[in-house]
């Protein structure tokens, strides 16, 4: 298998706009309910990505010709660019 070819083939499969954001903090409390809010966060990671259901990565291991999915049991798979991945482990 030609690895910058899939590469290239599974990029081209994300068409959706992914935001993935990381806890940054601890809830702030409400002054009024004293109640804790959400937390703070930051966005590490904002570009093309995809949320794959169970059939979505059976057709991308039909596009790729190679079920590379397979080392986990989920339901949803989040795909991002590999260069993605890079920013924001």
């Amino acid at each position: 298998m030609d690895l910058s070819q899939a590469k290239a083939d599974l990029e081209a499969q994300l068409t959706d706009t992914m935001r993935i954001f990381r806890t940054a903090g601890q809830p702030v409390l409400d002054p009024v309910t004293g109640e804790p809010g959400p937390a703070p966060t930051t966005v590490v990671y904002e570009g093309p990505g995809a949320v794959l259901s169970t059939h979505g990565q059976i057709v991308l291991g039909q596009v790729l010709g190679q079920d590379w999915l397979s080392e986990g049991s989920a339901w949803y798979r989040l795909v991002t660019p590999v260069s993605g991945r890079r920013r924001w482990r």
